[in-house]
C-alpha cells in the first residue's frame, strides 16, 4: 500500500511506537525530533526516514501525529506549524494525556482536522473528538487503527470514543 505517508512529531516512547506500528503496515513515515538521542527509535523499515525540519516533515502527510511533552503551547504552536505546511485534508492526531482538546483545536488553522487519540490506563486507545469534528474524521481514524492495530503495541483492542460514549471493538 503505498502512496500513504505520515508525519511522527516527537519520537519518544509514544511517537517510536506509532512510528513502527505505521511503518509496518507499510506507510511512508518521516519523522522530526530535535533529539539526536531518537536514532534508535526509528524504524529501521526502508519507509521511514528523519527529516530535519516541521516543514519537511509534514510536507505530503495524510496524517501528522503529534508525540510531544505535555505542554499545551508548545503542542499549540506545532499544530499552528504543521497546519501552514501539510496539506490541507491531513488530520492532526495530538497524543497529549490530559489536556483540552478544545484548547488544541482553539488554536489550530483548521480545528475540525485535529483529533486526540492516545493509550488509556485501562488497555484501550482513547479516541477524543469535538463536535468540530465530523464522522469521516472518525471513520478515518477506526480505519487507521484496525489497519495497524497490531503492530501498535498498545494493550488492549478496544477503541472508546469519548464524544459517543461507546466502545468500538477493532478485532
Amino acid at each position: 500500500m503505498s502512496g500513504r505517508t505520515a508525519a511522527i512529531l516527537g519520537l519518544g516512547e509514544t511517537g517510536a511506537a506509532w512510528a513502527k506500528a505505521l511503518d509496518a503496515a507499510g506507510w511512508t513515515i518521516r519523522v522530526f525530533d530535535p533529539s539526536d538521542l531518537i536514532e534508535g527509535s526509528i524504524p529501521k523499515g526502508a519507509s521511514a526516514r528523519r527529516m530535519q525540519t516541521i516543514s519537511a516533515t509534514v510536507r505530503d502527510a495524510q496524517w501528522i501525529i503529534i508525540a510531544l511533552p505535555q505542554r499545551l503551547e508548545l503542542i499549540q504552536k506545532v499544530i499552528q506549524r504543521a497546519q501552514a505546511e501539510s496539506p490541507e485534508d491531513a488530520v492532526v492526531v495530538t497524543t497529549a494525556r490530559d489536556m483540552d482538546l478544545d484548547a488544541m483545536q482553539g488554536c489550530a488553522r483548521r480545528p475540525e482536522r485535529v483529533v486526540m487519540l492516545r493509550a488509556g490506563d485501562a488497555g484501550q486507545v482513547d479516541l477524543s473528538m469535538t463536535n468540530r469534528n465530523d464522522d469521516t474524521i472518525r471513520a478515518g481514524i477506526l480505519s487507521l487503527l484496525s489497519e495497524i492495530e497490531g503492530d501498535l503495541h498498545l494493550p488492549g483492542a478496544m477503541v472508546a470514543d469519548d464524544e459517543a460514549g461507546d466502545n468500538a471493538a477493532l478485532a
